[in-house]
This record gives structure tokens, C-alpha cells and sequence, in this order.
């Protein structure tokens, strides 16, 4: 798969040392009919308390890059922050 060279992005979440980093994982049994891969996006959130939670997509997306941008706008929707009780994302900065 392009872009898929582990199933982790790599990036630690900033301040928590508990948590573990943003997941992105192929989903190898599901293919869109033009052969576009799935992958699994999991976000980490936190609350206002400082508390740290994980909101997950499934995203199609032909590289693991677009995969998380595509769920990092989903999650900004009024559904999906109803969804996480008003958590907010807490993405890692780019490199």
C-alpha cells in the first residue's frame, strides 16, 4: 500500500506521556470498487479537566497522509464534536 510503513504516525502525544501516538492503520479486508484503500484514524482528544480520550475513522484515502487529514476534518464537525462531549482534538504539530 502506498504511503503504509508502519502503524503508527510516529508522533508522541504532546504532554501526556500515558497515551499512546495517533494510529492510522490499513484496513486490508475492505477495498472501495477502485481499489482505493481503508484506513483506520485514531485522533486523540482532550477535555477541558485535561483529561485524554481517542475519537477513531474510517477513512478512504489512497495514502496514510490523506487518511488523516481527511479524518482531522471530519472530526471538526458539529456531529462528531457532539459525538467526543465537546473534547477537542489534540493532533501532533507536523514535523
Amino acid at each position: 500500500m502506498p504511503d503504509s510503513p508502519g502503524p503508527t504516525t510516529g508522533h508522541t502525544h504532546p504532554g501526556a506521556a500515558s497515551c499512546t501516538p495517533v494510529r492510522i492503520s490499513p484496513l486490508d479486508h475492505w477495498t472501495s470498487p477502485d481499489t482505493t484503500p481503508c484506513w483506520m484514524v485514531t485522533l486523540h482528544t482532550r477535555k477541558p479537566d485535561g483529561c485524554c480520550g481517542t475519537h477513531s475513522f474510517v477513512q478512504w484515502a489512497p495514502t496514510r497522509t490523506q487518511a488523516v487529514t481527511a479524518a482531522a476534518v471530519r472530526a471538526q464537525s458539529p456531529t462528531a464534536i457532539r459525538h467526543r462531549r465537546g473534547a477537542h482534538l489534540d493532533l501532533p504539530s507536523p514535523d
